[in-house]
């Protein structure tokens, strides 16, 4: 199993369940798709294109790490997001954190957390 950050802080509701409510913090995409929780980032890394994907993250940038980094505050995560090579390293990584926020007995979440084999 691959070795995780260990999350800087527990949280009373896991992240990804949060949602940013002022406007101004949300993240745009430049194809006009909006992402106010992890939750629609999650969605949104499956749906848009490559080509706009490709304007938010490249060689020595990741405009996703660091919103979720400044405004949704999860260091851990974005961390991970950071190291992230594509779309789907980033959404790998994106559901394994909203897993080990959940509490499941250690034998699903051992299946859950095992090395994806993503397109």
């Amino acid at each position: 199993m691959p070795d995780y950050p260990t999350p800087d802080f527990l949280h009373s509701e896991p992240k990804w369940q949060a949602i940013i409510p002022d406007s101004r913090k949300w993240f745009f995409f430049n194809d006009g798709t909006r992402v106010n929780s992890l939750w629609e980032l999650r969605l949104a890394l499956a749906t848009v294109s490559d080509q706009v994907l490709g304007e938010m993250m490249g060689q020595g940038f990741n405009h996703i790490a660091t919103w979720v980094r400044d405004v949704v505050g999860d260091t851990c995560l974005s961390n991970l997001l950071a190291k992230a090579e594509n779309r789907w390293d980033m959404i790998v990584d994106l559901e394994r954190h909203m897993i080990r926020t959940l509490a499941l007995p250690s034998y699903l979440a051992i299946r859950w957390l095992e090395q994806a084999n993503h397109p």
